[in-house]
C-alpha cells in the first residue's frame, strides 16, 4: 500500500489512498455504523495495489533499467517503507488484546497470552498462520501487506521481461484467476482467511501491474485541476459505499472497469490549493490509519461494551469521534513515530 515518491508529489495518489484507508476504517467500524458503513471497503485493498504498481513504476524503473538501483536494494527500500508499522501496529495489537483478556471485555482469536505473543512475533514478521484459518488474526488487514511485498519481489525479479506484450499477458493472466478463483458469494471480502491466498495473490498481481501499465503509459506533465479529482473522489466514494450486491459480480467489474480509470486519473491530474494539502495529509496518515484501525476498532468496541453505550445515537457519535481519533493518531505516529525511525534506519543500512 505505502510507497516511496520520486521526483513528483502524486498529490492525486496519496488523496485517493486517503479515502481508502478510511473507508477501510469505516468498514471496521459496523459496529458503530451499522447498515451505513461502506459495504465493499475492501476494495480499497484493490486499489491500494494498483496505487502502488503505478507510483513504483513511475519512481523506479528508469533506476532499475540503468543499474543505479539493484533488485536487492529496491527490495530493502520496500521493507524500510513498510516494516516500521508493522512492528508498531502488531505491538499495538498485542496491546488490546492484552487489555480485553484482562478484562473479559471483547472478542478475541487467542487461547491465552503465549499464543498471542507466538502469533505477535510471527506477525512482525509476515509469517501467515495457516493452522488459524487467517494469514495475520491478530491484525487481520497485514494480509494485503504480505501480498504487497509478493508482487514487488515480483516485479524487481522480472523487471526485464514484463513489458509490452508480456505485461498486458500477465494483467489478463491474472485477471482470468480472479474470475476463476472469486467465490460463490461472488465477493472479495473474505482476502485474510487463507483458504482464498491463490485469490489474494491473483488479485494483487493484478491490481499492481494494472498499476504499472498505467505509470508507464501516461507519462508526461500532469494536468492541475480540482474538478477531475473531486470527481474521482465521488467515484471511490460510490465504489465503497455501494450495497451489497449479491446478484451481480460487482467486485470484478469494480476492478476491471471503475478502480482502473480512477487510478489513472490520479496520475494525470494534481489537485491545487486547499485540496492539494489536504490529499497531502490523508496520504501521510493512509498507511498507519490502514494498519492501526483494526486494533483501535477492537479496543473502542470494548470500551462500549464495558461502558455499556449500544443505543444507535451513541453508536454515531462514537464512530465519528473514534474515525476522527484514527485520523489523529495516524498522523502522530507517522511523524513523531515512523518517518523518524525510517530516516534513522535509511542511514544504518
Amino acid at each position: 500500500m505505502a510507497s516511496e515518491i520520486g521526483r513528483r508529489r502524486f498529490a492525486a495518489i496519496e488523496g485517493y489512498r486517503g479515502i481508502a484507508a478510511l473507508a477501510v476504517a469505516a468498514g471496521h467500524s459496523v459496529v458503530f455504523f451499522g447498515n451505513c458503513a461502506p459495504w465493499h471497503s475492501y476494495l480499497a485493498v484493490d486499489f491500494f495495489f494498483i496505487l502502488s504498481g503505478a507510483v513504483l513504476a513511475h519512481s523506479y524503473d528508469a533506476r532499475l533499467m540503468d543499474g543505479r538501483l539493484s533488485p536487492w536494494e529496491f527490495i530493502k527500500l520496500r521493507a524500510l517503507r513498510l516494516y516500521p508499522v508493522i512492528v508498531m501496529a502488531t505491538l499495538a495489537a498485542i496491546v488490546v488484546h492484552s487489555l480485553i483478556f484482562a478484562a473479559h471485555s471483547g472478542a478475541t482469536p487467542f487461547r491465552n497470552y503465549g499464543s498471542l505473543l507466538w502469533s505477535g512475533l510471527l506477525t512482525t514478521l509476515l509469517v501467515p498462520q495457516f493452522w488459524m484459518g487467517e494469514f495475520y488474526p491478530i491484525n487481520q488487514p497485514f494480509w494485503s501487506l504480505l501480498f504487497e511485498l509478493i508482487v514487488n519481489v515480483l516485479f524487481v525479479t522480472t523487471f526485464r521481461l514484463l513489458w509490452g506484450w508480456r505485461l498486458i499477458a500477465i494483467i489478463a493472466l491474472s485477471y482470468l484467476a480472479m474470475i476463476i478463483l472469486t467465490p460463490s458469494s461472488k465477493s472479495f471480502v473474505q482476502g485474510f482467511h487463507t483458504e482464498y491466498a491463490a485469490l489474494a495473490l491473483s488479485r494483487a498481481t493484478y491490481g499492481f501491474f494494472v498499476g504499472v501499465f498505467i505509470s508507464r503509459s501516461t507519462r508526461g506533465k500532469p494536468l492541475n485541476a480540482n474538478a477531475p479529482f473531486l470527481a474521482g473522489a465521488l467515484v471511490l466514494a460510490v465504489i465503497f459505499w455501494a450495497p451489497a450486491l449479491t446478484a451481480v459480480h460487482f467486485d470484478l467489474a469494480a476492478t476491471l472497469l471503475l478502480l482502473p480509470p480512477v487510478a489513472w486519473l490520479a496520475v494525470k491530474i494534481e489537485p491545487v490549493g486547499i485540496l492539494e494539502s489536504s490529499a497531502r495529509f490523508m496520504g501521510k496518515v493512509s498507511y498507519p490509519l490502514y494498519a492501526f484501525n483494526l486494533p483501535f476498532v477492537l479496543f473502542a468496541a470494548a470500551c462500549v461494551k464495558v461502558a455499556g453505550l449500544r443505543t444507535v445515537a451513541a453508536g454515531w457519535l462514537i464512530g465519528v469521534a473514534f474515525l476522527l481519533a484514527s485520523v489523529l493518531t495516524a498522523y502522530a505516529v507517522d511523524r513523531l513515530a515512523d518517518e523518524p525511525l525510517r530516516a534513522r534506519l535509511k542511514k544504518i543500512l
